[in-house]
């Protein structure tokens, strides 16, 4: 423990020092008047590209259409309880991966405005996860998987709905939520439409055939 003290205490005189040059430095070279600037504009910055993070992030969202439809949902069977699953969004991306189980279900995110205000703010969803649903019959259990709908178009670290979540304020004006389908069977050549509706997510069998 004494160690680590005479460590932290070398970090915090070698940082004093190099603070104490760079204040002499800047008032030599009369920039010491400039530093409330420099700050500001470092927040300023920081502020902005915080927002511009945020931005991007709802950019992996999509408007609920007025149909309420989000996304289609294709499964063709490859091999015993293996499934090929092509997932394609309202506003026209879409996203293939490989799901192996009996049943499935998937959730999203919802982004919409508080009942009570006196303006409609158009919601706003985003597909997460396929939760599969595997029975094991030697443990005599069943696994669930949790798989990811598709890549991200941007690579943002920023959790947008979380941060916006956590904003103060914010709350009174936004309802967050996550809402999750019910357990569906997986099948061969069967379509489904995720769709919102007032209870939530809902996965309907249709009878679609076209890819």
């Amino acid at each position: 423990m004494a160690q680590l003290n005479v460590y932290v205490l070398a970090l915090f005189v070698s940082g004093g020092l190099l603070c104490a040059l760079t204040l002499r430095l800047f008032w030599k070279q009369g920039l010491i008047k400039y530093l409330p600037v420099l700050f500001l504009g470092l927040l300023l910055s920081g502020v902005g590209g915080v927002f511009i993070a945020l931005g991007l992030g709802l950019l992996e969202y999509q408007v609920v259409p007025p149909d309420k439809t989000l996304a289609t949902v294709y499964f063709t069977q490859t091999r015993d309880q293996s499934f090929a699953v092509k997932v394609k969004m309202s506003g026209g991306s879409q996203s293939s991966l490989t799901l192996q189980g009996d049943h499935w279900q998937i959730d999203a995110r919802t982004l919409n405005g508080d009942r009570r205000l006196p303006f409609d703010i158009q919601p706003l969803a985003r597909l997460e996860n396929f939760y599969v649903y595997s029975r094991n019959q030697q443990l005599q259990n069943v696994d669930i998987q949790r798989v990811p709908v598709g890549e991200r178009r941007h690579p943002v670290n920023l959790d947008t709905w979380q941060w916006l979540k956590q904003a103060p304020g914010l709350r009174a004006l936004l309802d967050f939520e996550v809402t999750r389908t019910v357990r569906q069977p997986m099948l061969d050549e069967t379509v489904y439409r995720i769709s919102m509706s007032n209870l939530g997510l809902v996965a309907e069998q249709t009878s679609t055939a076209s890819r």
